[in-house]
């Protein structure tokens, strides 16, 4: 916590959300090495809500789970309501979901259903190792996001799994028409952009690709976000996506003042 804290300083960023990993222990491709799941889910729960509540109000914590377990309803229910508790993180990639899978996408809607009750906001990565297909995005519009209601939920790595792709670019259209139409549970649906960064030598049309999206949804629907401590920190990730996604300063300005709905 004292080290997230250094670097909001650093980048001059007033709050910031911690996302507990606790979500990997039941992993199926590291569930092997993890023999006692629901006890090591909740300490590493646990220890980011401690952070955050030792932040002074500086730091929110999102504790996290794996959708797709037994231990997922019950995590939630355990967190619901107490102290330094802001919300709820999901990796579908790192639980294995299937998006064309009837029985995963029940159990991410039950997931969804239990945030809500429990007033837990989601951020949510959604990508896999595969793209996901038309089909299978507008499945999870019409048929998981409709059980957030109002909740307020993230859409992590700008629709993708970190990067910038045509795919990623398509899922995030799909968004968009969602957002325009105003599909249920839209209402409060933000997109984050952490890690939304060009590799060394990619196409440079990417990156106006992307601004065009952000313009189409809108300014305002999109929220500053880094995946430090793995890949730089909040204030050098900002600086090297500014520099690749062409929007012009005042858009720029309108996306680094934004807040979360849970940070209001």
């Amino acid at each position: 916590g004292a080290d997230a804290i250094r670097q909001l300083d650093d980048a001059g960023i007033a709050q910031g959300v911690l996302l507990s990993q606790a979500y990997s222990f039941a992993s199926p491709f590291a569930a092997a090495d993890h023999p006692d799941v629901v006890n090591m889910t909740r300490r590493e729960n646990r220890y980011t809500v401690d952070a955050a509540l030792a932040s002074g109000g500086r730091l929110k914590a999102f504790i996290s789970v794996d959708p797709l377990v037994d231990s997922a309803l019950p995590e939630i229910a355990y967190w619901a309501g107490q102290p330094g508790v802001a919300g709820l993180k999901l990796h579908l990639a790192n639980s294995g979901y299937h998006p064309d899978s009837a029985q995963d996408i029940a159990k991410l809607a039950a997931v969804f259903d239990a945030a809500r009750k429990a007033h837990l906001p989601i951020v949510i990565h959604l990508s896999n190792e595969k793209p996901y297909s038309a089909v299978a995005i507008n499945r999870f519009i019409d048929e998981v996001l409709p059980h957030a209601g109002d909740l307020p939920v993230q859409i992590a790595h700008g629709g993708g799994g970190g990067g910038i792709d045509a795919v990623q670019l398509d899922d995030l259209a799909a968004y968009g028409a969602a957002i325009a139409r105003g599909a249920p549970g839209t209402k409060n649906l933000v997109i984050d952009l952490a890690v939304v960064l060009l590799e060394p030598g990619e196409d440079p049309a990417l990156g106006r690709r992307m601004a065009e999206e952000i313009r189409k949804i809108g300014p305002s629907r999109f929220v500053t976000a880094s995946d430090w401590p793995a890949i730089l920190t909040p204030k050098a990730h900002n600086a090297l996506q500014e520099s690749q996604i062409p929007l012009t300063d005042a858009e720029w300005r309108i996306i680094l003042a934004n807040k979360a709905p849970y940070l209001r």
